[in-house]
């Protein structure tokens, strides 16, 4: 199904089942199908709503960099919420669609039962576990704000960039076929700009949404349940600490010999940890 985002553009979104809304935002060059493996552990007793952010999959594409401003990426999931006939839900994000969680969880906490993040830290936690090394992994950062050499870059050598960050999986490994659909989202017109354009509104937003998140009062009331792969090579482990002193109820869990993409590394755990924080008895 489609429904209407900031400035009228048009969002997919995919819906299973029925009962307390539980929604997901992928992240970067992902799309809906990155929870595949969600749906059917869920669906049974929560409306589950898969969205394909704007830029990503179904969804429209705009042209202008700044369509894509975390303010703006953060009304899109709260018209997601409103038009799918809910007031609250349970929010579960991954990378892209964790940063745009987190500001989500800042700005509407009243929309939220509880709050779920994978591999993403608290906007505050960035700056002060910032390492050498950390500092290196993250380079790619800086390089995919630069105009037009990072479509070139991942698309080069039959898309060999792409297909090599889906492959750095611990546990379960991706099909071919499931690196494909991902390969082929990203080849969609104007698809690959879309996706980097998130990267290209950091200089404009990071001040922004940090100093939110530092006003007095602001630190988070939502149940927080967060979850990170332990051998992450892109986003290291100890970018969580000190997360306690922006969260008032929140836990973390770690899971072994799992990297990035946790939620289809390790989505056995990721799905029991899911089920335990938001109490579904029947996910084993």
């Amino acid at each position: 199904m489609f429904v209407k985002g900031a400035d009228d553009v048009s969002l997919h979104v995919v819906v299973a089942g029925s009962g307390p809304l539980l929604l997901f935002l992928h992240g970067f060059p992902e799309c809906w199908y990155s929870w595949r493996h969600q749906v059917s552990a869920f669906s049974a007793r929560h409306t589950v709503a898969l969205l394909d952010m704007r830029g990503f999959g179904l969804s429209d594409k705009p042209s202008s960099l700044r369509s894509y401003g975390l303010d703006t990426l953060v009304e899109d999931v709260r018209q997601v919420v409103l038009q799918l006939g809910f007031g609250r839900g349970s929010l579960v994000c991954h990378d892209w669609g964790a940063v745009v969680g987190w500001s989500f969880a800042m700005q509407h906490p009243s929309m939220l039962r509880h709050f779920i993040p994978l591999s993403i830290p608290h906007p505050c936690c960035w700056l002060p576990n910032l390492t050498l090394r950390q500092a290196l992994c993250s380079a790619y950062i800086a390089f995919f704000q630069l105009p037009l050499l990072p479509e070139l870059y991942l698309t080069a050598n039959r898309d060999a960039m792409l297909r090599w960050l889906f492959k750095h999986t611990k546990q379960i490994h991706l099909s071919q076929t499931d690196i494909d659909f991902y390969v082929d989202n990203a080849h969609q017109p104007q698809a690959l700009t879309a996706m980097l354009n998130y990267y290209r509104n950091i200089p404009y937003d990071f001040r922004t949404h940090v100093g939110l998140s530092r006003k007095p009062g602001s630190r988070l009331s939502v149940p927080t349940l967060l979850i990170w792969g332990e051998d992450d090579p892109i986003l290291q482990v100890q970018l969580t600490r000190g997360i306690e002193k922006f969260v008032t109820t929140v836990t973390v869990k770690v899971i072994e010999n799992c990297g990035h993409w946790v939620q289809m590394d390790a989505w056995p755990q990721v799905n029991r940890f899911i089920a335990d924080f938001i109490g579904d008895t029947e996910v084993r």
